[in-house]
């Protein structure tokens, strides 16, 4: 009778659902706000996308010199890590099949050596200049698989280049999951690191959290 019950169970689950998680209830599954588990439906989904490419939010506080180098502005990109997760997908010239830049890249180990130089580009005069003066070549190619050839990155950072490097970018696309925090969804880790406030008649201080979509 158990195996018949366990049987049933499992035939009124979503395909989906069982791929993902066969172990938990369904009820926990559907309607849940866990990103590990959205996370393991794209990697079900999307050949060659995996949960592990996937990093916090807060890691595109990376892209701040390289946008403004290309004339987008002097941005300041600094959501919480707690905001949701991104991977970045670099599209092939046939404009068919893309390639998670973990394939060519260790995020992580680039992430540790670049965030601590980041605001030292505002003492150069030019982004040449910051880039020489914290030897970025040598921290790109410690963070480069072996088999990626960091000259044909190198030659597209020169000024000379930056048409090519914009189109580059072009063939760039993002993917992000968006861990929205409202009301059926509050992190009280998340909300203390929250960088905008409104005010609130509720509020202690007169002040509120909230979530405006910075990273969009």
């Amino acid at each position: 009778a158990s195996s018949s019950n366990s049987s049933s169970s499992t035939s009124n689950r979503p395909a989906w659902v069982q791929s993902i998680a066969p172990e938990v209830p369904l009820e926990e599954v559907v309607g849940n706000l866990d990103m590990s588990l959205l996370m393991k439906v794209i990697e079900s989904d999307c050949v060659g996308l995996k949960s592990k490419d996937f990093f916090p939010l807060s890691v595109c506080q990376l892209l701040e010199p390289f946008l403004e180098s290309l004339g987008y502005g002097d941005l300041s990109i600094r959501p919480s890590p707690f905001c949701g997760y991104v991977t970045c997908l670099i599209s092939q010239e046939n404009n068919i099949t893309s390639t998670p830049i973990t394939n060519y890249l260790n995020v992580e180990n680039f992430y540790q050596k670049m965030i601590p130089l980041l605001n030292e580009r505002k003492q150069k005069k030019g982004f040449s200049a910051w880039m020489n003066s914290i030897n970025f070549v040598k921290i790109l190619k410690s963070s480069l698989y072996q088999n990626v050839q960091i000259t044909d990155i190198i030659d597209l950072l020169k000024e000379s280049e930056r048409d090519k490097l914009k189109k580059k970018v072009s063939m760039v696309q993002f993917v992000v999951l968006h861990n929205l925090m409202d009301i059926g969804a509050v992190d009280m880790s998340r909300r203390c690191r929250c960088t905008s406030v409104i005010t609130s008649p509720y509020a202690i201080g007169g002040l509120s959290a909230q979530c405006t979509n910075c990273m969009f």
